[in-house]
């Protein structure tokens, strides 16, 4: 999984900035590489428990609109009431100044769901987080989801996943233009 902050069209510099992804609240993440991805298994626990993945801070620019956008898979048996994509934004002391979010419903029906969200950062962000998170709407009842292609970018447009200069081969051409 990685993350792109921003990544416009062709001709425009891109800036990579790759962050460890992690559990939020003992969300269990194990490598899916089938979909190169990562499979979350949340516990449950009580209404509007918490559980999922976040990914570590990137630094953006204060006023801007930046998007959200994640492939996911519900794996397990019981439909998503609530699965969320949330930005946190910080200053530059680390403050949380914000978590704006959309929800979400994802059936248990073992399709692929493309999900995209945009937010404005405030004034005095410097930086975002980013999270896809399950929020328990029925107290222990456990989910498990499947993500990836998830990434950040600058504006309000989620654009195609493709990858860096760098893990492209020339065999790839014409897939990513």
């Amino acid at each position: 999984i990685r993350d792109v902050a921003p990544s416009r069209g062709l001709g425009d510099v891109y800036k990579r900035q790759v962050t460890p992804f992690s559990s939020v609240n003992n969300a269990v993440l194990t490598i899916n590489s089938n979909v190169k991805g990562l499979n979350v298994s949340c516990s449950g626990g009580a209404i509007s428990y918490q559980q999922g993945v976040g990914q570590g801070v990137i630094p953006v620019s204060a006023g801007n609109q930046y998007t959200i956008s994640v492939k996911v898979i519900n794996t397990g048996t019981v439909a998503i009431d609530k699965f969320i994509l949330q930005f946190g934004f910080y200053n530059s002391a680390g403050t949380g100044l914000g978590y704006p979010n959309k929800t979400f419903s994802i059936p248990a029906d073992g399709k692929v769901y493309s999900l995209s969200y945009t937010a404005t950062t405030t004034a005095d962000t410097t930086g975002i987080r980013y999270y896809c998170l399950d929020i328990a709407t029925l107290a222990n009842v456990a989910h498990t989801f499947t993500i990836y292609d998830m990434k950040a970018e600058q504006g309000s447009t989620a654009t195609p996943w493709m990858p860096s200069s760098d893990e492209v081969k020339t065999s790839d051409y014409p897939n990513y233009i």
